[in-house]
């Protein structure tokens, strides 16, 4: 069972937020899961003023799924954005990451830090509004 899970969410309009975000709520609903959600854009080009926004939103989708969630922003820029992703999964039981264009190099320096720097299991589903049903068995 898993008790924290991490994700990553791309500030955006609440169909963006909500893509970025249902991997992650779809696998702590079964269980008695709390939601990490760092909100802050992956890449040079993303909105910051958006942030408090789209942390609004995952607030909001993650009481509608009755889910425990702690939204934090990035608030100091001396780590990158995936050293800060990485020092969240350290401390996580699971990492999960919504994955979309493969030429975004933000969603490939969290996935590469995700994977390779934080030592914890992650998660790399793709960035759709709706996902399947959650999978029985992880492996």
């Amino acid at each position: 069972m898993f008790t924290t899970i991490v994700t990553h969410v791309e500030p955006g309009d609440a169909a963006a937020v909500g893509a970025s975000l249902a991997p992650a709520l779809a696998l702590a609903a079964p269980g008695p899961a709390r939601l990490v959600a760092l909100v802050f854009p992956a890449g040079s080009e993303g909105d910051a003023e958006g942030a408090g926004q789209a942390a609004a939103l995952v607030r909001e989708a993650a009481s509608r799924h009755a889910i425990p969630c702690e939204v934090q922003l990035r608030e100091s820029y001396a780590a990158g954005v995936g050293e800060t992703l990485a020092g969240q999964l350290r401390v996580a039981d699971l990492g999960v990451l919504a994955v979309g264009d493969a030429r975004d190099i933000g969603t490939r320096l969290l996935a590469r830090a995700a994977i390779f720097t934080s030592g914890r299991p992650v998660v790399l589903a793709p960035r759709r509004a709706a996902p399947p049903a959650p999978p029985a068995r992880v492996v």
